[in-house]
């Protein structure tokens, strides 16, 4: 419950293949990613839609967040249509802790400002990782 996976862009939707699959066992705390989607078996990630139906049923596991920023103005490496179909499973499938963050004029650029997205999941979901100093 205090650990967390999380990815940028691919790696956004490979930690949430393996979150997907994994969470439920392992008792993960959560998820953090931008620009990225959830895999489906159509997307090639063969067996994750029974592993999503096993995370929602899941008691505990499925009230954890799932934050996923995702930017509108993508067109072209990750783009919104394909991303707002992925998460239709999630939402009508009952995962109650998705958050999902749109933004728009940043296309598919990582940069400094998803520092700020995962610092205030951070805060939120595991605040002892911070301390005054």
């Amino acid at each position: 419950e205090r650990c967390f996976l999380g990815g940028l862009s691919q790696g956004c939707t490979v930690a949430l293949d393996s979150y997907v699959r994994e969470a439920p066992s392992l008792g993960l705390g959560g998820f953090v990613g931008s620009v990225g989607f959830l895999p489906s078996d159509s997307m090639g990630f063969e067996g994750v839609d029974e592993a999503m139906r096993r995370l929602v049923r899941h008691k505990v596991q499925c009230q954890r967040p799932v934050w996923l920023q995702c930017a509108t103005d993508d067109n072209e490496d990750v783009p919104w249509k394909l991303v707002r179909c992925s998460l239709r499973s999630a939402r009508d499938g009952g995962l109650p802790g998705l958050v999902v963050n749109r933004v728009h004029g940043r296309g598919h650029c990582v940069d400094e400002w998803e520092a700020h997205h995962i610092s205030e999941f951070m805060q939120e979901h595991a605040k002892e990782a911070y301390y005054d100093t």
